[in-house]
């Protein structure tokens, strides 16, 4: 339960932040399950060309860009390419959200990310 506490805590941080900067996520479902955890969609960037052109579109809507990639191989390699365009384009970015929700809930995907939160609330005590 604890871990669960501390994740949601995480996610409460994550929606201030979005006031603040744009979270940059993979794709579809990724966005859709950010939405479900109450960050506005128009405060998510999903991926969509090439991580250039992404970084280029985030630039223009905020200084400060979170990166919530997934934790897989090609999440991974995204989330140093952005941090290289974004950085490039002016905006800095952010990685602390990604790697304290994993810490918590050890996710792969960040659509996993609600059920997990709900799973880990009816499961452990």
């Amino acid at each position: 339960m604890r871990e669960t506490e501390k994740a949601k805590d995480i996610i409460e941080e994550l929606i201030d932040e979005s006031e603040r900067a744009v979270i940059v996520v993979e794709g579809k479902k990724d966005k859709k399950a950010l939405v479900e955890l109450g960050i506005k969609p128009e405060r998510i960037a999903q991926l969509s060309g090439t991580v250039q052109e992404t970084s280029q579109r985030v630039a223009r809507i905020s200084e400060k860009a979170v990166i919530m990639t997934d934790y897989d191989r090609t999440g991974r390699s995204l989330a140093g390419k952005l941090k290289r365009c974004l950085r490039a384009e002016g905006v800095s970015t952010n990685f602390e959200f990604r790697r304290k929700l994993r810490k918590y809930l050890m996710f792969t995907f960040v659509e996993e990310i609600p059920s997990l939160l709900l799973s880990n609330k009816n499961t452990k005590k």
